[in-house]
């Protein structure tokens, strides 16, 4: 009896030993499967961060952190971003092109006995030389009023306003239009830009000769060693031409959504007019069966836009447009010119037959808009 009790406890010492030892052992490996699962957490967030674009990686949405529930417990994915340059220890670059962030990812998460546990990993991220060169580009030119109307001489009936977008260059370069007019003689103007983005100017109607029966002329824009070619269409005269007597535009100041953070008015919601905006105009002289009225105007991206008037059912000479509110981002900051051109169908029956022209009478409304 005295060796059976003394066996029982020299077994149940040992019997705790080794419980002790499957605990701890147990303890451990959970301890290790969770550190597992938050070093691969960290590993994929930094490797998302990898491809996003440099100027996005220390945005609030970047930065803030993050849960993610796994293997019944909770890891929070937290986001430390910093610009340093490797040549310089950490002093923040003078050079765009020799920025670099360190990105730091840090995973925290509470283990099985209750003591918090972290896990951070760092890499660094450049940025891409080629992103702060933009190439040289021209965009889609602009002339107004598009098609020209000109008389039996050839000459446009008011001045040509030019627009031409451009990507690459610097405010002070100058752009070149030239044409070659009907009697062979050669036109030359000289654009200019304050923005940096558009490149303007206004060609005399005292310079242009067209050949009405080719029924076009051809302008060509030069910077550096590039070059585009617009195509202006030319228009007779139209007997007896409608007049806009009456312009109006319901919203002064129209107002457009802010763009916030670091979205732009190429974002999704960002720069559309916030409200509807009616323009109505009133005419003589067009047939509201088979004339119409044009409404041009620049949108956010500095491209023109040209948008018909419905004739008001009813009422003679009465035209609508309404603009539906978050349906046209337009462009704001400053006043901005909205024009309305009154085009009448010729009658082809006429003697000598003229072609379709438009009226020789445009009205400008200047607009504010902003944000």
């Amino acid at each position: 009896m005295v060796e059976l009790l003394v066996a029982m406890s020299l077994f149940g010492v040992v019997l705790t030993a080794v419980t002790g030892v499957f605990i701890s052992s147990a303890r451990s490996v959970g301890d290790q499967r969770l550190r597992t699962a938050a070093t691969r957490l960290a590993s994929d967030h930094l490797e998302t961060l990898r491809g996003l674009p440099f100027a996005e990686l220390d945005t609030p949405a970047i930065l803030a952190p993050k849960s993610v529930p796994l293997y019944g417990t909770t890891f929070t994915v937290g986001t430390d971003v910093r610009l340093i340059t490797a040549a310089t220890a950490g002093i923040p670059p003078a050079n765009t092109a020799e920025e670099v962030k360190e990105i730091t990812a840090t995973v925290t998460w509470t283990a099985p006995g209750g003591g918090v546990r972290t896990a951070s990993f760092t890499t660094a991220v450049a940025a891409d030389p080629r992103a702060s060169v933009e190439l040289q580009a021209i965009g889609s030119i602009t002339m107004f009023p598009s098609p020209a109307t000109v008389g039996a001489d050839g000459r446009p009936l008011q001045d040509i306003e030019i627009t031409v977008p451009m990507g690459g260059f610097s405010i002070g370069t100058l752009v070149h239009l030239s044409w070659t007019n009907k009697d062979g003689t050669a036109g030359a103007k000289t654009l200019t830009s304050t923005t940096g983005l558009n490149w303007r100017g206004t060609i005399a109607k005292e310079q242009v000769l067209g050949d009405l029966a080719r029924g076009a002329m051809t302008f060509t824009v030069s910077a550096g060693s590039l070059s585009a070619i617009y195509s202006l269409s030319l228009e007779g005269v139209v007997a007896d031409p409608p007049v806009i007597t009456g312009a109006t535009i319901d919203r002064t100041p129209i107002m457009v959504a802010r763009a916030t953070g670091t979205k732009t008015c190429a974002s999704s919601n960002q720069c559309q007019n916030t409200t509807d905006v009616v323009f109505f105009v009133i005419t003589t002289g067009l047939d509201q069966s088979k004339d119409s009225v044009i409404l041009q105007f620049q949108l956010h991206d500095s491209t023109y836009v040209e948008l018909p008037l419905a004739p008001v059912s009813g009422e003679s000479g009465h035209w609508r447009l309404t603009v539906r509110q978050s349906s046209t981002k337009f462009q704001s900051g400053v006043n901005r010119a909205f024009r309305f051109t009154a085009i009448r169908t010729a009658d082809s029956t006429a003697t000598p037959p003229v072609s379709d022209a438009s009226a020789g009478f445009t009205v400008l409304r200047t607009v504010s808009v902003t944000p």
